[in-house]
Order: structure tokens, then sequence, then C-alpha cells
């Protein structure tokens, strides 16, 4: 007797199984479906750069700038092909490459050429190796400066700890490591620039620690997040005290000396 009430319980239960799997299933379906339309609405809308290109590529006859899909180039055309160093910088997340061709162009006004790779859905974590299409394509470059704004700045590091050998030095704009990928005990050179109206300052300064103790570590007064490229007013940011332009332009003035001195370095 008590064998059959167990057997009827099994029944039961399987009975109850078999009728809440599906639903179990079609609930995930659901939710994966949510988190999926989420994320392509999410990244439907990246920042754009809030200037004409082709204006200020007319504007700047003594630097070539090359668009295609896969990257933005952008070199001097007096001297070309003479400097030692070549320049990838990793865009921000959901940030359009062209939003730091302005930046960019000031580094290639001091001979250095600089290649923005373009990132799947416009973020660098879904390609973190695009380093090495760069390098394949530009061979003649003798050393490789890596770097980024943002998510470009963290996943330049991510780059650098699996080929630590083809990097020469990294430069992190409002960026730090991530602590899994610490540069505390890494020999190499680095140098962080940020806002000190950042709207993540606190949470950038807690995390100098992840770099080296040589790190150069640089904060432009009045400067904020998303000032270091040119595509407006970033969620989350605060107001910068000085305009897009200067605030470029002291970046890039501290970038200078240090690139100079990597090139000097055997």
């Amino acid at each position: 007797m008590k064998t059959q009430n167990l057997r009827k319980n099994d029944r039961k239960i399987q009975r109850s199984l078999y009728r809440f799997i599906p639903k179990v299933v079609g609930l995930i379906a659901v939710l994966v479906s949510i988190l999926l339309v989420s994320f392509f609405i999410w990244i439907s809308k990246p920042y754009k750069p809030d200037f004409n290109i082709q204006t200020f590529i007319e504007a700047n006859p003594d630097i070539s700038i090359t668009i295609s899909n896969e990257d933005i180039v952008i070199t001097p055309k007096k001297d070309l092909g003479t400097k030692q160093i070549g320049i990838i910088f990793y865009p921000g997340g959901l940030i359009e490459p062209e939003a730091y061709i302005k930046l960019c162009a000031r580094l290639s006004k001091e001979g250095y050429w600089v290649v923005i790779p373009k990132m799947p859905f416009n973020l660098a974590i879904f390609e973190v190796n695009k380093a090495k299409d760069v390098m394949k394509k530009f061979q003649g470059i003798e050393k490789w400066v890596i770097g980024g704004h943002s998510l470009g700045g963290a996943m330049a590091v991510d780059f650098y700890y699996k080929n630590p050998e083809k990097i020469a030095g990294i430069f992190l704009l409002a960026s730090y490591p991530q602590k899994k990928h610490s540069l505390a005990n890494r020999d190499i050179s680095v140098i962080l620039v940020y806002g000190s109206k950042d709207g993540a300052v606190d949470k950038l300064k807690k995390n100098i620690k992840l770099l080296p103790k040589s790190a150069q570590v640089i904060e432009i007064p009045g400067g904020n997040h998303a000032q270091f490229g040119n595509y407006g007013i970033q969620k989350g940011d605060r107001e910068a005290e000085i305009s897009a332009e200067e605030q470029q332009r002291v970046t890039v003035n501290y970038l200078i000396p240090f690139l100079k001195s990597l090139e000097s370095n055997n």
C-alpha cells in the first residue's frame, strides 16, 4: 500500500514538473529577450561628435585624417614615418571614435602617427585585441604606446597585460585599470590625466593605487570627464570650468613629454 502511494506521489510530482518546466523556460526566454532588447536600445544611442568632421579636416591641411570602416588614422604630412612611436587610442564606451579626432590631431601635429580603432558596438570590451590589427597594418613603427579614454583606457591596459612585449607605454585619460589587471607591480611607463570636475573623480582617485609608483598622475583643474573628446555632455559627468579645447590642449602638453621620454628609452 505504501509503495503504491509513493508511486502515485511520484507521478504527481512528475506531472507538476512537466507543467512547471515549460513555464520556467518561457520565463527565462522572456527575460533574455528583455535583456537583449535593452542592450540593443542602449548601444543604439552612442555619443556622437559635436563638430563637422569634414570642415575640421579641411581646416587642418598639415595632417592627414583617413577614416575607414576599421579605424581612423591621423598622421603628419611632413616628415611622414620618421617618428619612432605610434599611438593607439581606444575610445570610451558608447562614444563614436570620430569624437576623438580633435584631441588626436593635436598629437599628430607634433609628429606622431595616431590610430583610433573602431570597436564593435562602440565598446572596446568586445575587441580588446584590436591593437594587433593596427600593429600589423603599420609594421614600420618601432614602438607602440597604447591608451584611451574611460573604458577605452581600461581595455588598453587589458591588451598590455596580454601583450606586454608589444607596448612601450600606457596613457590613461579619466581611466584606471581593472583590479585583476593592476599595474602596481609592473615595469611600464604610465601617465594618467583626469579633470578635477570628473563625475567619477573620487572613484578614480581611489584606484590610482592600481598604477605603478612611477606613474605620472595629472589633475587638470576645471576639466571634466567628457571633454577629452568632443561629443557634448555625458550622463553622470559634472560641468567643466574650462573649455574642451583648453582641456585637450593641456592634456597634449603633458602627453608630449611623456612620449618623448619613451623615444629616448631603448
